[in-house]
């Protein structure tokens, strides 16, 4: 499902809950990751915000009941942090978010860090959001996943413009660049930027 979806091929969603399915049927430890790509993919590729976070909270619950690993659970938070976020449920996306970056290094620490930054801006702790973006900024440089520094880039030029910094800013979109890989709700946040910046 997620090479078909990486191709723009319809077939990836019916794979991917084929791969969840089948998953679930033998009470497979995959079926965290299986949840894990469905929600992913729902929000990145279909823009289905309510039925990503559905998944990804279905698949929370069901990891957590058969005692899967910290790293499943926590990615699983980290993207639902995500979800809530977007969908304005500020306060339950910040405790997911936190419940992420305490728990230590992990790869969703970078997003949970974003989310945090973003809640902070938005409720006027711009010095906070600037702290968050720098460590998840390294972290996202470090992880060297276009998955992962793509957003980061966007939320650091948001930051950065927030605090009037354009300069910093405008280099930060320069390092984005024109990426024909960005996909999903990213695509939005750059263009805000790109439009607040007169790009």
């Amino acid at each position: 499902g997620i090479v078909r979806s990486s191709q723009s091929d319809p077939g990836w969603e019916e794979d991917n809950a084929r791969g969840l399915e089948l998953a679930l049927r033998s009470n497979s430890f995959r079926a965290g990751r299986a949840y894990i790509n469905l929600g992913s993919q729902l929000l990145g590729t279909k823009g289905d915000l309510p039925r990503a976070a559905a998944v990804t909270r279905e698949g929370l619950a069901f990891s957590e009941r058969m005692g899967f690993s910290w790293t499943t659970l926590r990615w699983l938070q980290g993207n639902l942090a995500e979800m809530t976020y977007l969908s304005g449920a500020w306060d339950e996306a910040l405790a997911l978010a936190e419940s992420v970056i305490v728990g230590g290094a992990h790869y969703q620490q970078q997003l949970a860090l974003d989310v945090r930054a973003e809640i902070r801006m938005a409720r006027g702790d711009d010095r906070g959001a600037a702290e968050d973006v720098e460590i998840s900024l390294q972290q996202a440089r470090a992880i060297r996943d276009p998955q992962a520094l793509d957003p980061e880039l966007v939320v650091a030029a948001r930051v950065a413009q927030r605090n009037g910094d354009e300069a910093r800013a405008h280099a930060l979109i320069d390092e984005l660049g024109a990426s024909e890989r960005a996909v999903g709700s990213i695509v939005v946040r750059a263009a805000l930027v790109c439009h607040d910046l007169g790009r």
